[in-house]
């Protein structure tokens, strides 16, 4: 199938086109982003928007002012069907101060709707016999200019949205769960996100001691430091692995840096700077675990709602974490109050089952 699309790629353009958004009642909407793959840091390099008949490919790279696109997306009057929003979102908040308004996510429609595969490929093979070019999610969308292949690929993750929506929206309300999206869409659009980046991330550092985290902070901080300057993702300079074992048995000097097996030459590069580093990170104090005291967890009880959340699961034909998650149920077998932890619509769902919370 032909895709037919509009590049825009300046601002005048994006208010022209903003003037016609604004107008329609539903939007599909799509981001491509470099995210550390190709280069350091997360960029913004496509936006993809369709009304179900055209399409347009927004090119926040070229294209000054913003605005237009933020004040469309934080309209509700104007329903925006993203596919698995979250990360989009958080995007959009660290980049553009963006809080879209008006959302349904098929991703979490399609889990809602008890489907197995609910990734957007799987859906657009099985509903419209659509196969996905798989090859282009690992291209760098911030090169210029954008090929014939990166745009077709674009502008097809949006063209079926809509459509798409429809077909899961009508399924949930027959089976009698609109008000699970409904609340979930509502939590997810009101959601605020916090940039996090530390080195406590890197698997396995938890068991560090506190001077291996005083250390590894160091040198997590110097890693990222080089990596931005360079423009090259983290890993390129030190993996994560690499990290964490250097953290528990640094390099003593530059020159033992220089020979360091296993890293890239940007570490040989910037021996002394590492070098530096550890010297550094010896002389701060230790960084003790911060300690989070939660009550006991009853596993006697986390056993009982696994077991019963995995029976209505089967009952409802919907996989057992949409109805309940792992961290839910560890929190009420602490003791934590369901109506904190569970959303309403789960509440319903469990209580209607007699389940004890």
């Amino acid at each position: 199938m032909t895709v037919l699309y509009r590049i825009v790629k300046d601002d005048v353009t994006l208010k022209g086109q903003a003037d016609f958004w604004k107008k329609q009642k539903i939007l599909a909407m799509d981001l491509e982003m470099e995210n550390n793959l190709h280069r350091y840091g997360t960029h913004l390099a496509l936006i993809q928007i369709s009304d179900g008949r055209k399409t347009w490919l927004v090119d926040p790279l070229k294209i000054k002012d913003l605005s237009p696109f933020v004040k469309m997306m934080e309209n509700p009057g104007i329903q925006k069907v993203f596919h698995d929003a979250d990360f989009d979102f958080n995007v959009l908040n660290e980049k553009l101060l963006c809080h879209p308004k008006n959302i349904f996510d098929t991703k979490i429609a399609a889990e809602m709707d008890g489907r197995k595969e609910f990734g957007l490929g799987s859906l657009l093979a099985e509903m419209f016999g659509v196969k996905k070019d798989v090859k282009m999610q690992k291209v760098d969308w911030t090169r210029r200019p954008l090929t014939e292949r990166m745009k077709e690929y674009a502008a097809k993750d949006v063209i079926y949205l809509i459509r798409l929506k429809k077909i899961l929206e009508k399924s949930l309300i027959e089976k009698g769960r609109g008000s699970w999206f409904r609340e979930e869409f509502g939590l997810l659009e009101r959601k605020r996100y916090e940039k996090k980046k530390d080195s406590y991330l890197i698997k396995g550092s938890k068991s560090l001691t506190g001077r291996e985290r005083a250390i590894l902070r160091c040198l997590f901080d110097c890693r990222e430091t080089i990596a931005k300057n360079a423009d090259r993702p983290a890993y390129h300079v030190i993996p994560n692995s690499k990290l964490l074992e250097l953290a528990k048995k640094p390099p003593r000097d530059a020159e033992e840096w220089k020979n360091l097996k296993g890293v890239s030459w940007f570490v040989k590069k910037n021996a002394k700077q590492f070098a530096f580093t550890v010297k550094r990170g010896m002389r701060i104090p230790k960084e003790e675990k911060v300690k989070c005291i939660k009550p006991r967890m009853s596993h006697k009880k986390f056993e009982y709602l696994k077991e019963e959340r995995n029976k209505i699961g089967k009952i409802l034909e919907v996989e057992p974490y949409v109805l309940m998650n792992m961290n839910q149920m560890e929190e009420l077998a602490r003791g934590y109050d369901p109506a904190k932890i569970l959303r309403k619509w789960q509440l319903r769902i469990l209580n209607s089952h007699g389940i004890k919370l």
